[in-house]
């Protein structure tokens, strides 16, 4: 998995998997590293798909300290009116 692009640009092995009984339930998972005031941080980020909202988690943690969460954004399908 990889996020950002350019200079920022991270590399992210996905760690676990879980999904439901309807296939529009999807949970994914992936830790990389990355950068945080310049200084080095694990970075997780969670994506959830529940329906027709797509939630997306960035958390990030420091060597020895407990995971932050840093961002979260839920995006979710609207009807369209073509009228």
């Amino acid at each position: 998995l990889f996020t950002g692009e350019g200079g920022d640009r991270e590399e992210m092995k996905i760690i676990e998997r879980r999904g439901g009984g309807a296939a529009m339930e999807l949970t994914l998972v992936a830790e990389g590293r990355g950068e945080e005031n310049k200084q080095p941080v694990e970075v997780r980020t969670v994506l959830t798909r529940r329906g027709a909202v797509l939630s997306i988690s960035r958390l990030t943690r420091r060597p020895g300290e407990p995971f932050l969460l840093r961002h979260v954004y839920r995006l979710s399908a609207v009807a369209r009116s073509d009228g």
